[in-house]
């Protein structure tokens, strides 16, 4: 496949677009089951998201050796690029190898690194998206990241999901072009508002690929099948936004309400630079600071062990010269001792003068 060639199976592919922890997984099992083909290589299942991902590992791994790159993580995205020949290579080459079984039949594609790749995903896909735009209260975004049931997550504080948050969502929008089929959808007005959960699933009725055969009625059944005992995340009371973010999240909501993509209003939230720029200074990640942490926290103490087992060793000759000084002593004290100094004298002259 030549470089730029828009894959024969892209022309069936939608695209599913959101920031990690903003519903993606759930809703792309919900698009499964509406008869959208997964990837042959899932991440597999975690307690956190007992029903999969949807995500391939293909796509996962070349989109983390892309961002590697770039001097950057999932959780520390780098500055935007362009498309690179050898990097679109092996998006296309891992897009062929997730979906390679399914010939012709429509496709879902989510991976969340996709929001800060868009260029290279686009050159290697043929230039158009067509895409659902999934997100969802920053707040609730922060609570998830942040949940222990996580595991080792990478995010120590309140202040990076925020940020992360609004990297990956200013991003994504930025990337959109006028030519891209969209839907988008506000996840959390989907799982709580009864009104505007039926608009979104007559919207998605039109968006479904017309193979499928989908109608209101069988969408929603699906949707009441899938979704019936989501549980919806509460906020994080340790997530502040700022006005920037605010005014993001309202622009969001509104693209959401009249399903039409808008150029963004205002600049990125002063300190967002600043602290992802760290990140790509120093070229490390938390997870790469706290592991040097631990490092030199065992390094200082093997040598505090080292230190405490001299200290012992040294206490315990200074017992043995003390010791030994005692028994010179008392044996200076014996009258055989006193009776034998005589010769000493002598032997030590004979060695003098020899």
């Amino acid at each position: 496949m030549d470089v730029g060639t828009k894959p024969k199976r892209a022309a069936s592919t939608i695209l599913l677009l959101g920031m990690h922890r903003s519903g993606t997984s759930a809703l792309v099992n919900f698009l499964s089951d509406l008869g959208l083909n997964g990837p042959k290589d899932p991440l597999p299942a975690a307690p956190d998201n007992p029903d999969g991902y949807g995500e391939s590992l293909a796509i996962i791994n070349a989109n983390n050796a892309l961002l590697n790159a770039h001097g950057g993580t999932w959780d520390a995205p780098p500055p935007p690029f362009a498309a690179e020949t050898d990097e679109v290579a092996s998006a296309q080459r891992a897009f062929e190898a997730a979906y390679a079984h399914i010939g012709d039949e429509p496709l879902v594609v989510k991976d969340p690194r996709l929001c800060v790749l868009m260029p290279t995903w686009r050159a290697a896909l043929g230039g158009k998206f067509k895409a659902i735009v999934l997100f969802r209260h920053p707040d609730r975004v922060v609570a998830s990241l942040l949940n222990a049931n996580r595991g080792e997550s990478q995010l120590h504080s309140s202040l990076h999901a925020n940020a992360l948050w609004e990297r990956y969502n200013r991003a994504l929008l930025e990337d959109l072009h006028d030519g891209d089929e969209l839907l988008f959808c506000d996840f959390d007005a989907l799982l709580r508002d009864e009104i505007y959960q039926s608009t979104w699933l007559g919207q998605l009725v039109q968006f479904l690929p017309e193979v499928l055969g989908h109608d209101l009625s069988s969408v929603a059944k699906a949707f009441t099948d899938r979704f019936s005992t989501q549980a919806n995340v509460g906020a994080s009371p340790e997530s502040v936004l700022t006005p920037q973010q605010i005014a993001l999240y309202d622009e969001l909501r509104s693209m959401a309400q009249d399903n039409v993509r808008r150029s963004l209003v205002g600049g990125e939230t002063p300190g967002n630079d600043a602290l992802f720029g760290f990140v790509y200074a120093a070229n490390v990640t938390v997870a790469t600071l706290e592991m040097k942490l631990t490092a030199t926290s065992k390094a200082l103490d093997e040598q505090t062990e080292a230190r405490h087992y001299l200290e012992g060793y040294s206490a315990n000759q200074q017992r043995r010269i003390e010791a030994l000084d005692d028994h010179i002593t008392q044996m200076e004290q014996t009258l055989s001792w006193r009776v034998t100094e005589p010769l000493r004298k002598v032997q030590q002259r004979r060695h003098k003068s020899s």
